[in-house]
């Protein structure tokens, strides 16, 4: 990557979508935006929908107005490893330098394409990854902000990556991550993209940091309730019991879990006076603990199945 500083860049976005049509334009909208706006002299973009609905959508109404090209894949198989698949195949089918991915409940932040490129041609990483801050609606419960169920971690630009994920990510194309798919048996459950980037660290890949390069997911009432923050808790406990070496025994996942359990609300109590938005972080340890003992039991939270 390096060597492509003086040489013509070719990135492409895919913006994976399902049932969320106008999530998706305003998402599609600020990437566009904002890669037109920026000084990507040198940089050859594209926009890619990956469409994961049973039958083809019409988005045209996206591209009017943006000199830019929009391309469009129909994946009729469902399950997001098939989408995120289709988005690998598309990239290195057609020679792009850089796969990007983003969710299509997300906006970019202004400079965000800017910042992505410039860390991954300064750190010639394998991936780069950027934050991703919540955004509520105004119908969502004060508690959900204050107390950061939503908060996501940061970094350093060029530093490491606590928990990899495609939600704000740039891939090469050409480096460790060649080659490795999507599992699809991780698509209901969710965690295919924790097996991808966990897959490439066995195979030499390198992550870094980025933290300029802001997205921002929108958070309505139907995701701010407690109902849905212990079900996605337990999901992610069944993942990270499922992403632990094989020689990683039953019993060592279960202190693991146990030691989640009991320390959550203690430390949650503490945090509740001393710093109230890392209370909904710690507070989450407790759903994820039971995840880690359900998934030893052979029970697995199927979040995403349809």
């Amino acid at each position: 990557m390096r060597e492509q500083q003086n040489n013509e860049l070719k990135i492409v976005v895919a913006i994976l979508t399902y049932n969320r049509n106008e999530g998706l334009r305003d998402s599609a909208r600020s990437v566009l935006d904002d890669i037109i706006s920026s000084d990507n002299s040198g940089i050859i973009a594209t926009v890619l929908i990956v469409d994961n609905n049973p039958t083809p959508q019409d988005f045209s109404d996206l591209i009017e107005g943006f000199q830019i090209e929009v391309s469009y894949v129909h994946v009729a198989e469902p399950g997001i490893a098939a989408g995120r698949n289709a988005a690998v195949e598309f990239a290195e089918t057609n020679a792009y330098n850089l796969l990007v991915f983003i969710d299509d409940d997300e906006v970019v932040a202004p400079g965000w394409s800017n910042a992505l490129v410039a860390t991954a041609l300064e750190y010639g990483a394998d991936a780069v990854f950027g934050p991703v801050e919540p955004e509520f609606s105004e119908d969502c419960p004060k508690w959900a902000k204050r107390f950061g169920f939503f908060e996501r971690p940061h970094g350093v630009t060029g530093g490491p990556v606590r928990w990899p994920a495609t939600n704000n990510v740039a891939l090469r194309t050409d480096g460790a991550l060649r080659g490795i798919r999507f599992d699809d048996r991780w698509s209901s459950t969710g965690g295919s993209d924790s097996r991808f980037f966990h897959d490439g660290l066995s195979k030499g890949a390198s992550y870094v940091w980025c933290e300029d390069a802001v997205v921002h997911e929108r958070i309505g009432v139907q995701r701010a309730n407690m109902r849905w923050l212990w079900r996605r808790g337990v999901r992610l406990g069944n993942v990270s019991a499922r992403l632990n070496p094989r020689q990683l025994k039953a019993p060592v996942l279960v202190g693991a879990a146990i030691v989640r359990l009991a320390v959550a609300l203690p430390v949650a109590a503490v945090y509740g006076v001393a710093s109230p938005r890392r209370v909904g972080p710690t507070v989450m340890n407790i759903p994820k603990g039971v995840g880690m003992i359900r998934y030893l039991s052979g029970r697995l939270e199927n979040e995403y199945a349809r």
